[in-house]
């Protein structure tokens, strides 16, 4: 029974950080928002060295097999192709980028569960599980860097043509 417990908290645990660290970056207030996802910050600068890596790695044919959570910028759904439209897929893609290594990182905490619990037993396990979500959320970070510099050339196009 102690291990099916622990099992389900483990589940609630993941569960709830992926959820809440969503929500808690898209309800951020707008002004912090908009200084987080500031794309013309260096963080969010793709080297041309990192390119050649998202080259090595084929992320173009990849990227389109993995889930996508925000309807807004669905390219299925894309219609008026508008400089303010594009600005702000951009700064989605620098909020999912920030989320998908928050759960990432915040992961660890499940590491807490087996020494809280003073059940070391359960140690390799849980880190396990920790490093295999962390490497999950990659992926999604490699996408939002691919496609970062493609809609930075997007909008100076559609800047330069109003």
């Amino acid at each position: 029974m102690y291990t099916i417990l622990i099992s389900l908290l483990n589940t609630a645990f993941w569960l709830v950080l992926h959820f809440v660290t969503g929500l808690f970056f898209s309800y951020l207030p707008k002004k912090i928002q908009l200084k987080l996802y500031d794309y013309t910050r260096s963080y969010y600068k793709v080297s041309d060295k990192e390119k050649q890596i998202l080259s090595v790695l084929k992320v173009s044919r990849w990227k389109d097999a993995l889930p996508q959570f925000n309807m807004l910028f669905d390219k299925s759904t894309i219609g008026n192709i508008s400089a303010e439209h594009i600005q702000a897929f951009i700064r989605e893609t620098c909020k999912a980028e920030i989320v998908h290594l928050s759960i990432a990182v915040l992961g660890f905490l499940s590491l807490l569960f087996p020494v809280t619990l003073n059940d070391m037993e359960y140690f390799p396990l849980y880190l396990c599980i920790a490093v295999f979500i962390a490497l999950c959320q990659l992926p999604f970070v490699l996408i939002q860097r691919y496609n970062r510099p493609r809609l930075l050339r997007l909008l100076k196009r559609l800047s330069k043509a109003t």
